[in-house]
């Protein structure tokens, strides 16, 4: 991208998120319509990171009568024929008619590129993904412009604007212009699905793909909401097999496929019965030793509630000195979370109301549990975000713990090494000595209020008045340092005085008030 390229899409984007201003402003039910119409049509046209949002929070209209970004999980064409036939061409290093006896002008669109179908001279039915000229400079132009990139991902802000999950996330964005990824993450799968015949995913052509460009075999099928008047019986075998890809994703293949947006699966019914595509294989989430393993520890939990859950979470990347202030907690988020799996009766999702739940054991807590998890668990949360929403539109009970015992009992899992729980700050010294002084600090504290009210309240140990830079808004933290309110030294201040009770600063902007002190 050239230096008027960056200026065009930074105004753009500034447009875009006037937009979405205006969408969360907006109180009538048809003006909030009118600018989420507006807000869509911007994220198509901006393609890349933009539309990737869309597609992530279309999963949250997956029951919705009046859905919009269900719309940006499959478009028309942005690239003409010409243009796509010439970036065809250019990959392939000849005319794409020397490999292909079809391939239609009207592509798919997709975030980051688009998809023709063609035909090969020997008579099968591929799919031909072509990746937008200039996305890779765009996306990396995004990722920096947009900054709380987290925002639209998570749904929540506060807490994500860290920089590891910054890191995290560009990373993954970034692997998936790199096609050549997306091809050996085909192949892995055509092994895995052989143990679920009715599943099919695309099989890759390594000689007719590059960095840029991907063939593979066509997967029919109609979406899921084409299912919603399919029978029961049909219904529930669809929802069976999604359940067990998830389950076996992670509890033996090591593989998650981490982009569960609806334009992602197909449906269909043929001589075979149901069968269920699993399409675009750009974010795959291979997880390590040591992730597979603490995952099946806590899955393990459910059923010998003997071991240490502070452990255990630890292990799994959480952030011991964010969960001990909670660790009374644990169990009733762990028997939450597992909840299906350990349901004895077919589960209905419907009847989960797993937020509402986690937000009255969590209460005050709630920003500590979500700072508390590490990056990585976000694809993993996609995932089982995105099975839950199609079970949830399926509308069929589920017997998770009868799936579970199948799969466990039918297949080994991958290898994995023995693991040691992460090292983390021990503060029992600290908390004795709190005792011993009244004037130590046993907390550190965050508050933000919002026109007088309380909007946001966060407690810590107060050792880590160290690591305020990390607990903090990042953009908070910025206007400090600009009215000369030296973090950093504050901290080395607090630390001097052993942590003795005090305020460490407060400030007010516009409706808000933000305070920071020891107690």
């Amino acid at each position: 991208m050239t230096f008027f390229d960056d200026i065009n899409r930074s105004i753009e984007l500034g447009k875009l998120g006037i937009t979405a201003k205006r969408v969360r402003d907006s109180k009538k039910s048809d003006a909030h319509q009118d600018a989420l119409r507006s807000l869509v049509e911007k994220m198509a046209t901006l393609r890349g990171l933009p539309q990737k949002i869309g597609q992530i929070l279309s999963l949250n209209e997956l029951n919705s009568e009046r859905s919009q970004f269900l719309k940006l999980t499959e478009g028309t064409s942005q690239l003409t024929a010409t243009e796509s036939y010439a970036l065809i061409d250019k990959e392939l290093g000849c005319s794409w008619k020397e490999h292909f006896a079809e391939l239609s002008p009207e592509g798919i669109s997709a975030s980051l590129g688009q998809v023709h179908r063609g035909k090969t001279h020997s008579g099968k039915d591929v799919a031909v993904k072509i990746q937008y000229p200039g996305i890779e400079g765009a996306l990396k132009h995004d990722l920096k412009a947009l900054g709380l990139l987290a925002l639209p991902l998570t749904g929540k802000h506060r807490g994500f604007h860290l920089k590891e999950y910054r890191e995290t996330l560009s990373q993954s964005l970034l692997t998936e212009i790199d096609y050549r990824e997306e091809l050996s993450a085909l192949e892995r799968f055509q092994e895995y699905r052989k143990s679920e015949p009715a599943v099919i995913s695309p099989a890759p052509y390594r000689d007719l793909s590059t960095e840029r460009l991907l063939t593979m075999s066509w997967v029919s099928g109609f979406p899921i909401e084409s299912t919603r008047r399919w029978d029961f019986s049909e219904r529930l075998f669809i929802a069976r097999t999604l359940t067990r890809l998830f389950l076996k994703e992670w509890l033996l293949w090591g593989d998650i496929h981490a982009d569960p947006h609806s334009g992602n699966y197909r449906f269909q019914r043929s001589s075979n019965g149901i069968q269920v595509g699993l399409l675009d294989f750009g974010c795959i989430k291979r997880l390590s030793p040591d992730e597979s393993s603490a995952l099946r520890s806590l899955l393990e939990w459910g059923n010998n509630r003997t071991q240490n859950l502070l452990e255990m979470y630890t292990q799994l990347g959480f952030n011991r000195d964010l969960l001990e202030p909670m660790e009374n907690k644990l169990p009733q988020i762990t028997e939450l979370i597992l909840e299906p799996i350990l349901s004895k009766r077919p589960f209905l999702v419907s009847e989960w109301q797993i937020s509402k739940r986690m937000s009255a054991i969590l209460g005050e807590d709630r920003w500590n549990f979500r700072i508390a998890g590490p990056p990585s668990l976000i694809f993993f949360i996609r995932a089982f975000s995105g099975v839950m929403q199609q079970l949830e539109f399926l509308s069929v009970p589920i017997n998770w713990s009868v799936e579970l015992e199948r799969i466990l009992t039918s297949e080994p899992a991958r290898t994995t090494k023995e693991t040691h729980n992460r090292d983390s700050l021990t503060t029992e010294q600290s908390t004795t000595q709190s005792l011993e002084d009244p004037q130590r600090a046993s907390q550190l504290k965050i508050a933000v209020l919002e026109n007088g009210l309380p909007k946001v309240q966060l407690s810590f140990k107060p050792h880590l008045v160290t690591q305020l830079h990390l607990l903090m808004d990042s953009e908070l933290f910025a206007k400090l340092e600009s009215r000369g309110i030296e973090v950093d030294e504050m901290a080395k201040t607090a630390v001097e005085s052993g942590f003795k009770k005090q305020e460490l600063f407060s400030l007010s902007e516009d409706s808000k008030d933000f305070r920071v002190w020891l107690e």
